[in-house]
């Protein structure tokens, strides 16, 4: 089975699309534990549902299923296709009715966190500013002849390089390992030896997937890319202050932490996470050739046995040094 993604803005009617640019502005309640409300709602009522531990604002859009007690749920503020045959399905237990004293309007790029009677308008903590991370490796700053570790294969990272030049259009370093070999990579791929980890790339929502082959296609005006057996899992948040909150594919919350990985490069390792597996986190946004519509992007692998693939998107402004600050075209 194939599922095709838009990244441009046109939907064809007779075909399957989500928006790969979707975004998440929402004020948020926190999260008090399953619903224990017996109303059953219908399509296009108002809600709320819970999204990496709290409550925000939804429209359900998809009937109830009285065999797997479930609602297909359309989050305010974020993207979709006209169908909803994408939206995430949620058990009735983590969806409640809005109380009209407190439910905040749609948020829109005007006001991307709405207040309400009771709440000030704010970012939520776990969504960092949009900016590029405060690094040599980011900036480019890192000259040549620079010792430095490098990411040339995703997670796995080599040391005893140096660095021969950088690229600052395209945001790339060419860097040259003991052997002489040569590679070039994204800025977010090399480290300075003995520099202290910034690991405030990964702090944010991100929207979780398994993949099966992916391949990008044009028709017309608009760019799709196209997942075969691909699968979309429920969403995982990281926050800065090191714990974490993923909800699995049977809408189980799973809440833990997370350290810098060990080996002393950028990334981080999620304790107990997915099937209580330990799994090694680390960046690979699109970095050789980003367009406008290329979002932030993470890895997910457990080593040491080298298993998992999983990736996830940003919900929300990018931050990777290779897109922050650019202007791209389309």
């Amino acid at each position: 089975m194939q599922t095709i993604f838009r990244i441009a803005p046109v939907v064809p009617a007779l075909l399957i699309f989500v928006s790969l640019s979707a975004t998440r502005g929402l004020a948020q309640t926190s999260y008090t534990g399953p619903s224990n409300e017996t109303t059953i709602f219908k399509i296009g009522d108002l809600v709320e549902a819970t999204y990496a531990g709290s409550w925000y604002p939804a429209e359900v859009v998809g009937a109830f299923d009285p065999e797997a007690k479930t609602y297909q749920i359309h989050f305010e503020g974020e993207k979709y296709c006209s169908n909803h045959r994408l939206d995430s399905r949620l058990s009735a237990q983590f969806v409640r009715s809005r109380k009209k004293s407190d439910a905040p309007a749609m948020a829109s790029k005007a006001n991307p966190v709405p207040a309400t009677s009771n709440q000030k308008a704010e970012v939520p903590t776990s969504t960092p500013t949009a900016k590029a991370p405060a690094s040599g490796s980011a900036t480019g700053t890192l000259g040549a002849g620079t010792n430095i570790k490098y990411a040339g294969a995703g997670v796995l990272w080599q040391s005893g390089a140096k660095i021969e030049r950088y690229d600052a259009t395209r945001r790339q370093y060419t860097v040259r390992d003991k052997s002489g070999s040569g590679d070039m990579v994204p800025c977010y791929a090399v480290h300075k030896e003995g520099d202290p980890i910034n690991n405030s790339f990964f702090a944010g929502d991100w929207e979780v997937r398994v993949n099966g082959a992916t391949t990008t296609f044009v028709k017309g005006n608009d760019l799709y890319r196209r997942f075969s057996g691909g699968l979309k899992l429920p969403p995982l948040q990281i926050k800065a202050d090191g714990t974490y909150t993923w909800i699995n594919s049977e809408n189980q919350i799973i809440k833990g932490r997370w350290v810098p990985r060990p080996e002393g490069v950028p990334g981080i390792v999620i304790l107990k996470g997915l099937d209580g597996m330990d799994w090694t986190v680390y960046e690979k946004t699109e970095g050789y050739s980003p367009t406008s519509n290329t979002r932030d992007e993470i890895g997910f692998h457990h080593l040491p046995s080298h298993t998992g693939y999983y990736s996830a998107y940003r919900i929300g402004p990018n931050r990777s040094c290779v897109l922050a600050g650019r202007t791209l075209k389309p």
